[in-house]
């Protein structure tokens, strides 16, 4: 029989982590599941830990070794191979909530929604809460989710004004409704791969839907390998995010050339890059000055700010010239750096 929600769980080196992400779902009170773990090139003993776990589940599993490619082209395996009506993507260190799976795939099947999300934290691997949903999303935007679906365009404006937030982990979605779209994640992609994701998804939906419920857990550790964005510079990182931000501009551009839209895309990826110029001032990293990195100033120097860092540095971005600006940062940061011993 065709389960109801496919889980795709993309796993490098989470020996220590993957068994509560995977009793998660073993304790799920709807049954009607397949789990698919691809095993990307792990050489800790994650492999063995996720079969000892899996022997004896209560619904299909399929684990899936493939040489280390990264996290988007796991996820796109998991979509290839799915059998579910909907997919669910869970990183090898997170975890939801026993009634996850029957409480969401409810409300989409009640309501035909290509999307349902749900309440998520974010805490420490202790348990230890870092940043609860409900302190930072209150909107009156949300009620409205609660009691009927409502269209992609509307829901990714409120989205990128950080009137809510979906997460890889919080969210369901329509296997068929992805497929139809072509939405999968790009490969090569190792930052900002899952906000290009979601962004595609929530405009190309007709219907989306919300429960203030918190079922999802996002763990945020120190070094955390399944998402392996520490191993990158600044530099690869700006990269990555100008590469969603064109490829995402372009996207929303094809589908609604929606300039209010446009913008608010702009501010959000600016708003990154400005917090990625801080943290390489902090590090006292050198990015030398290019077409493509120049671009990357202009974005961040038209986005939104409220912190007083982001204000200044935006300001000196947009007043002063860009090449002394990056001088100033660089400074900046090796002086930080020699004070700090």
């Amino acid at each position: 029989m065709k389960p109801a929600i496919s889980v795709i769980i993309p796993a490098y080196n989470v020996e220590k982590y993957i068994p509560k992400t995977l009793k998660s779902l073993k304790n799920q009170t709807f049954k009607s599941i397949e789990v698919i773990v691809v095993n990307d090139g792990s050489t800790d003993n994650t492999r063995n830990v996720i079969i000892n776990e899996l022997v004896g589940a209560d619904f299909d599993w399929k684990l899936i070794d493939q040489e280390n490619k990264g996290v988007s082209v796991a996820r796109n395996i998991g979509i290839e191979t799915a059998n579910g009506e909907y997919v669910h993507f869970l990183d090898g260190d997170d975890y939801v909530d026993s009634t996850f799976a029957e409480k969401l795939y409810q409300k989409a099947k009640a309501n035909n929604c290509d999307m349902v999300f749900c309440r998520f934290d974010q805490i420490l691997p202790d348990e230890k809460l870092l940043h609860s949903y409900d302190r930072f999303f209150r909107s009156h935007v949300l009620k409205k989710l609660t009691t009927e679906p409502y269209k992609g365009h509307f829901v990714l404006k409120q989205y990128l004004k950080s009137k809510l937030h979906i997460w890889t982990g919080n969210a369901i979605y329509r296997r068929e409704f992805l497929l139809h779209n072509n939405l999968k994640y790009t490969s090569g992609c190792a930052i900002g791969e899952d906000v290009e994701f979601i962004v595609k998804a929530i405009l190309t939906s007709e219907k989306i839907m919300y429960i203030p419920e918190l079922l999802a857990f996002y763990v945020l550790r120190e070094s955390s390998t399944t998402r392996n964005v520490l191993a990158h510079t600044i530099r690869d990182k700006i990269e990555n995010l100008y590469g969603v931000y064109k490829r995402v501009y372009q996207y929303i551009y094809s589908l609604t050339n929606d300039e209010k839209l446009l913008k608010l895309w702009q501010g959000r990826i600016g708003s990154e890059l400005l917090n990625l110029l801080k943290r390489a001032a902090i590090l006292g990293e050198h990015i030398d000055l290019n077409d493509e990195f120049s671009a990357c100033l202009h974005i961040a120097g038209r986005a939104r700010s409220k912190g007083l860092r982001n204000i200044i540095l935006k300001g000196m971005l947009n007043v002063l010239p860009q090449e002394f600006v990056m001088k100033i940062l660089y400074r900046y940061g090796s002086l930080r750096r020699k004070s700090n011993g």
